[in-house]
């Protein structure tokens, strides 16, 4: 699958002023951190030093990093700080809120008016809410933001699947995979397999990725991989190899590419 953001988007004095950048301008953030926030997910926690901001200064956070759009379709990062204690998302108290809290619920859905909406509509739409345990925070989104994969380990999902999925409703592959969507994990969901492959049909072709791991759905992983992932994998590879074997002049030296191992 494509990543929802290209490296040449993120804004250099933003980078600059989280202290991503090494003495030598090279870029301080692990290569898996650096997919997951250009695939529009949170990274890991991380420790960012020598932070600037508003002519403050602060010698180090912790904190997730996420890259979201405005309105004008500029890339921004958002930093999610570690707070000292949960910042409840409604001034009121809430025993599901709590639920999320305790561990209890991986989701809670609320209908709620969106806040641009004309003042003489009444129509509520669907928000869920998810609670990072990292960092004490709630996050919300709407089941449109969500990016749904055409396939999972090769099957083909419904629209109702894909509804589901958007809606972090639990889906069960016929391979025995179990999965659900979460927002705050970095893999952007969690399953009762260490790895899973999802593709999506693009006006370019079809884009995989493959996702290796996943914190678990429930209190246990099924450590082998089915036979269609198997199957799903070596498609994925006949289908990108074509591309590894191109050569790359990349400064002056050519690099080939490999195709996926495992």
């Amino acid at each position: 699958m494509r990543n929802s953001f290209a490296l040449y988007e993120l804004s250099d004095s933003e980078m600059r002023s989280l202290g991503l950048y090494d003495q030598y301008g090279d870029l301080k953030i692990e290569p898996e951190d650096l997919y997951v926030l250009l695939s529009g997910r949170r990274t890991s926690l991380m420790r960012l030093h020598d932070l600037s901001s508003n002519g403050m200064n602060i010698a180090q956070m912790d904190a997730k990093l996420s890259l979201h759009r405005d309105r004008d379709g500029q890339a921004f990062i958002r930093v999610h700080p570690v707070y000292h204690k949960p910042r409840l998302p409604f001034a009121r108290g809430d025993d599901t809120i709590q639920a999320l809290i305790d561990g209890q619920q991986l989701h809670a859905r609320f209908m709620m008016a969106t806040a641009v909406a004309p003042p003489d509509v009444s129509k509520k739409y669907e928000y869920i809410y998810e609670y990072d345990e990292e960092t004490r925070e709630f996050i919300s989104y709407s089941p449109e933001e969500v990016l749904i994969p055409d396939r999972i380990n090769g099957f083909e999902l419904s629209p109702a699947q894909k509804a589901d999925f958007s809606r972090a409703i639990p889906l069960t592959l016929p391979d025995g995979t179990n999965l659900v969507y979460k927002a705050t994990d970095s893999n952007g969901l969690l399953a009762n397999r260490y790895s899973l492959i999802l593709s999506k049909d693009t006006e370019d072709g079809k884009h995989y990725e493959l996702i290796d791991g996943i914190r678990p759905l429930g209190t246990a992983q099924i450590a082998e991989e089915s036979q269609a992932f198997k199957k799903e994998f070596d498609a994925m590879n006949a289908e990108v190899q074509p591309l590894f074997r191109e050569t790359l002049n990349i400064s002056g030296k050519a690099r080939t590419q490999k195709p996926y191992k495992r």
